[in-house]
């Protein structure tokens, strides 16, 4: 099954800003990533790395102004449900451990 994930981001920055955004699905996971696009509005160069967590991160440095970032991408999954447990137990966030954040 493809499913198609992306967001958008607005900024207006007052001085240039070092940035790192982090919105692409692992590499690593059960899904296949197919096509993936990023479009910045001003133009800029995105600098492509990845972390200790091994996620996928973009670098840049925001210029002063008005930016938009979009990202787009084709993804393919097994279109299996994901596992229920139907007695878990959901904690209000202001009580989660710090380990678990």
């Amino acid at each position: 099954m493809h499913i198609r994930v992306g967001c958008e981001f607005r900024y207006d920055v007052t001085w240039p800003t070092p940035t790192v955004i982090q919105v692409q699905p692992r590499q690593d996971g059960a899904h296949q990533l197919l096509q993936e696009t990023w479009q910045t509005t001003p133009e800029r160069p995105l600098h492509t790395f990845h972390d200790i967590y091994n996620n996928t991160c973009q670098r840049l440095l925001m210029p002063a102004g008005e930016q938009v970032f979009r990202y787009d991408a084709l993804v393919e999954v097994s279109g299996e449900p994901d596992p229920v447990v139907p007695d878990a137990v959901q904690m209000p966030v202001e009580e989660l451990p710090d380990d678990v954040l």
